[in-house]
């Protein structure tokens, strides 16, 4: 048994679970047992210095680190804990550690947090009410939408020392633009139609110029939206910005705007965009369900709660939200802006550093960025409405994530990098994620923003990382993405994804057998998609194996027109001779197509039970292959196995489980929403 796999100890980090060697569930509830260590194990460590940290600010807490940096010259070796003080610390600059204070000559460093109190790092910038003023310039009152007449207010930035940069001529994202909170709630940028920020509404009529990478693209827009048109091309020199679904379910980003020509009702974009514009499969004219908005114009902002900044003036605009029952008026609220694009916490190169029971809040960047450095462990933390990722391992050996509640978020939860595929044998990262909670997240970067990310689109292949018993839902596209080497995923519970896009896994990679391979992907619940892909393989496969996991309601949408369980596409497969790939003993149900691959003649691919499914086994490939033949069974019924061992945990962090699963599971079937952008089942062409 490889150890390196092992998940570790929530109490000791240095020693792995022994009840992780069980490879089934037994009568007791390995949830309950998987949080204990056995005491055989289990070391008594010497007291740690502790430092308290009672000042709520960076200042206070660099006086610390300051102190930590003077007692490390005479006490190396001894372990020390910064005790953070309960209550929220306001923070104007990142949290910074480096091998000053936590190197590999040094004893361990906890930045902790205690148990039954809250302490909470915020980034943002507190404003007030008073801050916003009345609109009484003659021009920009010209510009105010109709319905908003007489209700905006007008924030003057520079005022408080605040930029914000300019989109670029395309970006993917939100590119980052400030957001802004309200009684803790995100206020929504403005967009047209107000409700494009959940699925869109608004659509091409006809591509005139596809256009690509480096020509811009025209469209002609509907005569139902002449009149939004019309105010937009009034503004074209304040800047405006489409976003969209241009061609693609998995392309999502925004161009400027050249011109507008409301007679012919055309739009011009000012920047080329990759693939051009129009659905990819049916060009020159595309489809006419090209889903479009525009954001951030102040021509826009018609609803409570819509602001945006006019990046000319450096000046926001807001409709002051309406209070919720048991909130203060706006002119009491509480309203706080995230300007600062740093990470919250900042590990450079450091070594077995804790950081624990922490919330981090409200910062443009990622939560936590840890960079090289070897055993840093983030515990029972809490990071929520940031615009970027809840955490980055960068590198080093041997981080891991445990028992954190992620959510809110701008892009993924946990994006995972590390390794050296050309060693040999090849040098594990040995990062691991575990036990997590990570939900309604890629709020901004609607594609390929993962709950998960091992490795996904690196500059080099990630190697031998571990990711187990996560809680993964809620997300417009993807539960996990990986690439890479020698990774292992289990145990995982991924459960409404791809609300919006599909043609998109539960677990989904798009790898070459080049640089990726050896992978396990077993014993993961994958259920109740709208009509997302639960396992997929989006090209090759390299000594692959995807064996144990129940894939349950795929299509679980009334109008889906997509949902496969297992899909192994395999395409021109360059994997070497020998490459075997292991598919067995997965249970498929209720999904529009049971296991679709195409198989290689050194597969095996049995034991698989298919299950109530509408087309239950397919071939894409050119080499014939019949299920029952292999092994494979065919079945109109059969309860759901037993799933008690997937999904989190209890342990000393967390002490609870949530019943989003068995909700989810008991709800009736759900619609794909307004948008119906759906590319179907184009992987049979």
């Amino acid at each position: 048994m490889n150890l390196m796999h092992l998940p570790y100890c929530p109490y000791c980090p240095s020693l792995p679970l022994v009840f992780r060697i069980i490879s089934s569930p037994s009568s007791l509830s390995i949830k309950h047992l998987i949080g204990m260590c056995l005491a055989l194990f289990c070391a008594i460590t010497s007291q740690a210095k502790e430092m308290n940290i009672t000042e709520r600010s960076s200042q206070g807490i660099q006086k610390a680190l300051d102190e930590l940096e003077t007692f490390r010259k005479t006490k190396p070796k001894e372990a020390v804990t910064l005790q953070l003080s309960p209550g929220e610390y306001r923070l104007t600059e990142p949290i910074i550690l480096t091998a000053k204070h936590a190197s590999k000559e040094f004893g361990p460093l906890t930045l902790a947090g205690k148990k039954d109190a809250s302490v909470i790092l915020n980034a943002a910038q507190r404003i007030t009410a008073s801050d916003f003023k009345p609109i009484t310039d003659p021009d920009t009152l010209k510009r105010i939408h109709p319905d908003a007449t007489g209700k905006l207010l007008v924030l003057d930035l520079k005022a408080l020392g605040i930029t914000v940069p300019t989109y670029p001529p395309s970006f993917d994202g939100n590119q980052g633009m400030l957001n802004l909170y309200v009684n803790k709630a995100l206020q929504p940028l403005s967009t047209y139609p107000n409700e494009a920020s959940d699925y869109g509404s608004m659509t091409f009529e006809k591509v005139l110029r596809n256009g690509d990478k480096n020509i811009p693209g025209i469209f002609q827009y509907r005569k139902e939206h002449d009149a939004a048109h019309a105010r937009w091309a009034k503004a074209i020199d304040r800047g405006v910005w489409i976003k969209g679904y241009f061609r693609v379910v998995w392309q999502n980003n925004a161009i400027k705007v050249k011109s507008i020509d409301t007679a012919k009702r055309t739009v011009e974009f000012a920047d080329g965009s990759n693939g051009g514009i129009g659905n990819k499969y049916q060009r020159p004219d595309g489809n006419g369900q090209e889903i479009y908005w525009v954001l951030n114009l102040l021509e826009e902002v018609d609803i409570p709660g819509e602001w945006a900044v006019d990046f000319q003036s450096q000046k926001l605009y807001l409709y002051p939200p309406t209070n919720k029952k048991g909130e203060p008026d706006f002119s009491q609220s509480e309203i706080e802006l995230s300007v600062s694009d740093k990470p919250i916490i900042l590990l450079e190169d450091t070594h077995n550093v804790t950081l624990e029971r922490l919330t981090l809040e409200m910062t443009k960047g990622d939560g936590i960025q840890i960079n090289q450095g070897t055993g840093n462990r983030v515990r029972g933390c809490e990071i929520r409405r940031v615009a970027r990722n809840a955490i980055w391992l960068n590198q080093g050996i041997g981080h891991e994530v445990l028992s954190c509640e992620l959510h809110e978020l701008g892009a993924g939860g946990v994006m995972v990098q590390g390794g050296d595929a050309k060693t040999n044998p090849r040098t594990p990262c040995k990062h691991h994620v575990v036990n997590n909670h990570i939900h309604h997240f890629a709020k901004f970067n609607r594609v390929y923003a993962a709950g998960v990310s091992v490795g996904y689109k690196a500059r080099q292949p990630t190697v031998g990382a571990y990711v187990a018993h996560n809680l993964i839902h809620d997300t417009p596209h993807v539960g996990i993405l990986f690439e890479g080497y020698d990774s292992i995923f289990e145990f995982n519970e991924i459960l409404r994804f791809a609300e919006v896009s599909n043609d998109m896994g539960g677990i989904y990679s798009y790898y070459k057998a080049a640089s990726s391979g050896h992978e396990i992907i077993r014993k993961n619940f994958i259920h109740s998609s709208l009509q997302g892909d639960g396992i997929y393989y989006d090209n090759e496969m390299n000594h692959a194996t995807v064996s144990d996991n129940v894939v349950f309601r795929m299509a679980h949408a009334e109008d889906a027109n997509r949902g496969i369980g297992v899909l192994l596409k395999n395409i021109n497969s360059t994997a070497p001779k020998g490459s075997n790939c292991v598919v067995e003993r997965n249970w498929i149900s209720e999904c529009a197509v049971g296991l679709q691959a195409a198989v290689d003649e050194n597969w095996t691919l049995r034991a698989n039970r298919s299950v109530k499914n509408k087309i239950p086994y397919k071939n894409m490939g050119k080499l014939a292959w019949d299920a029952a033949d292999l092994g494979n069974t065919t079945e109109d019924s059969a309860p759901l196995p037993s799933v008690d061992h997937m999904g989190l945990f209890l342990d000393k962090y967390r002490t609870g489980l949530p019943d989003i699963g068995e909700k989810t599971l008991a709800a009736p079937p759900r619609k794909t929403g307004k948008d119906g952008y759906s590319i179907g089942d184009r992987i049979t062409e």
